[in-house]
C-alpha cells in the first residue's frame, strides 16, 4: 500500500482543494502529482491557506 491508497476522506478533499485553487498556476507535472500535494498539506497540518501560501513561492 502507499500513500495515495492510504489517504482519508479528508485529506482527497483537501488535495482536490489545493489543486482547484493552482490549476492555473502551476505546470501540468506538478498539477498532476498527488503526492507533491499531500506533502505541501501534510507540511502545514491540511492547512489549506499555508499549504498555497508555500507552494505559491
Amino acid at each position: 500500500m502507499g500513500v495515495i491508497e492510504d489517504l482519508t476522506e479528508r485529506q482527497k478533499k483537501k488535495i482536490d482543494e489545493l489543486r482547484q485553487r493552482l490549476k492555473n498556476d502551476l505546470p501540468k507535472d506538478m498539477y498532476e502529482d498527488t503526492i507533491m500535494f499531500y506533502k505541501f498539506l501534510k507540511a502545514r497540518n491540511f492547512n489549506l491557506n499555508q499549504a498555497e501560501s508555500m507552494l505559491r513561492k
